[in-house]
C-alpha cells in the first residue's frame, strides 16, 4: 500500500521517446522517429517531469500531422 502510494506522490521519471531513428526533417524541424523539435531533443534531460510528460502528450498529434501531410502542430 506504501508502495502506491510513493509511486503516486513521485512519479517515475518519464523515459525519453527517442526510437534511435533520428532523421530530421528540415522543413518541419521535426525528428521523423520521436516526433520532437531539435530544441526539445537537445533540452529533454533539463526539463522537468511535468515538462517532460506534457511534451510526450503532444507527440501522437504531430505523427498524426505529419503523416496526414498537415504543418506539425
Amino acid at each position: 500500500m506504501l508502495h502506491g502510494l510513493i509511486d503516486r506522490l513521485f512519479p517515475p521519471e518519464p523515459e525519453s521517446p527517442c526510437r534511435k531513428i533520428c532523421r530530421i526533417d528540415m522543413t518541419q524541424d521535426l525528428c521523423v522517429g520521436c516526433w520532437r523539435r531539435r530544441d526539445e531533443i537537445a533540452a529533454w534531460r533539463s526539463y522537468s517531469r511535468r515538462e517532460k510528460r506534457a511534451l510526450l502528450a503532444q507527440l501522437p498529434a504531430r505523427e498524426q500531422a505529419y503523416r496526414s501531410g498537415d504543418a506539425a502542430p
